[in-house]
């Protein structure tokens, strides 16, 4: 008889409504990120964390990248409008890397932020389609803003979400909704997203304004990026210049591949959707 293992987090079930528009009930793959960042077969393989004796471990990896069957076809097709911008992003940036590990001497750069052209409404609206397609609850609380996704106009986050972004550079990649950390070694500070889409280079969250009361924000204190206004522009602003639009891209890890010791987890099992995985390099 196979072990019945505790998994973090949950996967959707069969039946529900897609994320997005609320309507149907026929759900498609939705890669996230996108296949055209690196997230594809062959490239990226994913594996569900479960918790073992107090560890937590990862079952047999399975080949085909990050997805999840959450949004409805039509809702996928408006999503995939913007990919390509969001690829595009992804192949500047690996550019820079690859330049910065030869030793190549680069145009210097304020707060991280590399002089590489940007689509920052395309690459946003990229973006946030996939941080939706991992929160199912965001129709509840936020309608207004699920129906300007789905047409061409202009979007805006509601007041209170940001949209945050750092870089990283591991093989590990993972993407989840609803969750919480709270460092109770050291420093005292919390990480708290709706939803984040972490694989090399970007990670992104949607998050809400600090809470002081339950100390700092490690976002605010490492001093993310803040790409809340990127919706705002028109898609038919192409190339823009990074420095233009952002003031800070720091390095960083996720907490959850810091020390485990220092920080504690707090989500919901039924509701909270968490996927991890490694890229092939």
């Amino acid at each position: 008889m196979a072990v019945r293992r505790n998994f973090v987090g949950s996967l959707p079930g069969s039946g529900i409504l897609c994320f997005l528009c609320q309507r149907s009930t026929t759900l498609t793959k939705a890669h996230i990120p996108p296949k055209c960042t690196g997230n594809r077969a062959g490239k990226v393989v994913r594996m569900r964390p479960y918790i073992e004796d107090g560890v937590i471990r990862q079952d047999s990896p399975k080949d085909g990248g990050l997805w999840l069957k959450t949004l409805c076809q039509p809702c996928n097709e408006i999503a995939s409008r913007y990919d390509d911008a969001h690829g595009d992003f992804v192949r500047e940036i690996t550019r820079i890397d690859r330049l910065r590990a030869a030793q190549f001497k680069l145009p210097r750069s304020s707060g991280g932020v590399p002089a590489v052209p940007i689509a920052p409404g395309r690459v946003a609206r990229s973006v946030l389609h996939g941080l939706v397609a991992l929160t199912p609850s965001m129709r509840l609380v936020h309608e207004a803003f699920l129906d300007d996704l789905l047409v061409d106009d202009e979007v805006r986050l509601p007041p209170g979400l940001q949209l945050r972004v750092a870089r990283v550079n591991d093989v590990r990649c993972r993407i989840s909704s609803a969750y919480w950390m709270q460092q109770v070694l050291g420093r005292r500070q919390y990480y708290d997203v709706f939803a984040e889409i972490c694989f090399y280079p970007f990670i992104w969250v949607l998050c809400g304004m600090p809470t002081p009361s339950l100390g700092q924000s490690l976002i605010d204190y490492e001093g993310w990026g803040n790409a809340t206004d990127w919706a705002r522009y028109s898609i038919s602003a192409t190339r823009s210049d990074l420095r233009d639009v952002l003031d800070r891209l720091p390095f960083t890890v996720h907490p959850t591949w810091r020390d485990r010791n220092n920080w504690m987890d707090l989500m919901s099992n039924d509701s909270s959707l968490v996927l991890e995985g490694n890229i092939r390099v």
